[in-house]
Parts: C-alpha cells; structure tokens; sequence
C-alpha cells in the first residue's frame, strides 16, 4: 500500500503548499495572499496549467495568467496554481489527474481557517489541458474523483460558483461519425485501458452539463488545431440548449494561445483583452 499524505501551510505569505504526497510523488501548489484584504474570507481563483496532461508547471501557469491573477489579487483574491501527477512519467490515467486536482481544493477546505480562505466561493481556470480541468472541478461530482485521496471527501468538500477555461477539451470521445474535436489521440497520451470509452466518457466535461451548472466562460481560437474550436461551441450549446449560464468568447484568427493564426491579421480578441474578459467575468460573480 502506498502512503498518502500531505504537508500543512506555513505562515509565509507567498508558499509552495503540498497538497498530497503519494509515495515518493509529490503533489504541489503555489499559492499566493490577497495584496489587499477585502473579505473576511478570500475568495479563491485557482488556475490550471495545461501541457496535454503530460507537463503541469504551475508556475508557467501564474506567468501564463499574471495580468488577470494581479488584478484579482488586488480585489481581495486568493490565487492558487496547481500541479499534479502527470501521464506517462508518473504513470497514472485520467482518473487519477482529475483527483489531484480535487484534492488541491480538498486541501484549501482542510486548512481554509489557517490561509483565511472562503473554500466555497472558488473560481477555477486553466488553458489546454489545465481548461478541461478547470471545467471537471467545477462540473463533475466530486465523490467520483477521490483517487488516492487523505481527505475526508464530506468534511474537506469545496465548492465552485464560476469557471473559466482557456481553450479546452470538453469531449475526449468520438462521436457517431467517429469524429473527436482535437487534433491529436488520447491513446497517445494515455495507454490503452479495458474500458476506455467509458473512461473517455467519465472525463468529459461535456457528459456533466446540467441545468444547474455554474456560470462558465468559454474562451477559444478560431484557429486553433490542438484543440479545435469545436469543443467550446458544442459545449456552449449544450450548455445554452439546457438553460446553463454559459457565454463564450471567441479570438477571431487566434490560435490556441490567441496568437494571430492569419498572415497580416492580429487576433482579435487578443490575449490580453481575454485575460481582461476573464478579470470582468470573475468580479462579476463577487
């Protein structure tokens, strides 16, 4: 048996919080204080780096998010950065990434009293690969996803009111007519298991849209071709056909970045004004 376990907070302001340790492996995050208290509780905006769910730097990601993250911060936010455990160097599966993420927010709850943290009032965003699981943590029921996990899944609960993924996958399967919106396969990624359609299936973001979702922002490239457009569009569509509260942005000529994709034409919106659409979205759910 594997032991399990995790690391408690310092008194440091800025720290790196690990969050479980399995084995040897150790699953981290860098969490950064309000620059200015205006709850008694900050509310907490926790971003996901992307990295086809084989690279998870979390300091990438606060680089990658630094405009919106400083704004928010400055508005009395919390801002956490996540890593975890990563296919195929640590040999883990979908189910097993998913958890580690609902672990990260497992330990905000664990220790909300000592960060002075409000953990069910979390706004989750990511970009690629850290968007769908920005968009599991805020649509998939937690009790599903407890691999691995120290916490005591009631007691440690959290709750999301808002996400906001940056160009992200939201249907790993194919559909009818074969087709899947990404250009690459999953079975590249992860290896082959016996029931890999429902697994697929399983961390769709897609399969858990119900009336009742929290409000979401969905931001893609017209031209992206690592992660086709097509995931944010049905997934809004879905979303809007059932009654959610979903909008979407679109960075017209933007790749998956929301660099220009189009000779002589700039991506509009670009990434800066998504990082501002994304600061609006978020204070608007305050």
């Amino acid at each position: 048996m594997r032991e399990l376990s995790f690391v408690a907070p310092g008194h440091a302001d800025e720290q790196t919080l690990v969050y479980k340790k399995v084995g040897e492996k150790e699953c981290s995050m860098l969490y950064y204080p309000p620059t200015q208290k205006m709850f008694d509780r900050a509310p907490v905006y926790v971003i996901i780096p992307g990295g086809g769910w084989h690279r998870a730097v979390a300091i990438d990601m606060y680089n990658f998010s630094k405009r919106s993250s400083d704004a928010l911060r400055a508005r009395g936010w919390a801002v956490v950065s996540l890593s975890y455990r990563v296919a195929p160097v640590d040999g883990v599966f979908m189910q097993d990434i998913v958890s580690d993420c609902m672990d990260a927010c497992r330990y905000l709850a664990h220790f909300a009293d000592v960060l002075g943290i409000d953990p069910h009032r979390i706004v989750t965003s990511g970009h690629s690969a850290g968007g769908h699981l920005a968009l599991m943590l805020a649509y998939a029921p937690h009790h599903l996803f407890a691999n691995d996990s120290p916490y005591d899944l009631r007691a440690d609960d959290f709750t999301v009111i808002g996400t906001a993924p940056l160009s992200a996958p939201t249907i790993l399967y194919r559909d009818e007519a074969g087709y899947c919106p990404q250009g690459f396969a999953f079975s590249d990624v992860f290896p082959p298991s016996e029931d890999a359609i429902a697994d697929l299936h399983r961390a769709s973001p897609y399969d858990y849209i119900t009336p009742a979702a929290v409000p979401t922002l969905m931001v893609c490239g017209t031209h992206d071709v690592d992660v086709f457009p097509e995931n944010s569009t049905r997934f809004y569509e879905k979303c809007r056909s059932m009654g959610a509260p979903c909008h979407i942005l679109y960075s017209h000529f933007g790749g998956h970045c929301f660099e220009s994709m189009v000779e002589e034409r700039e991506s509009f919106v670009s990434f800066a004004q998504v990082q501002d659409h994304l600061i609006e979205f978020i204070t608007g759910l305050e």
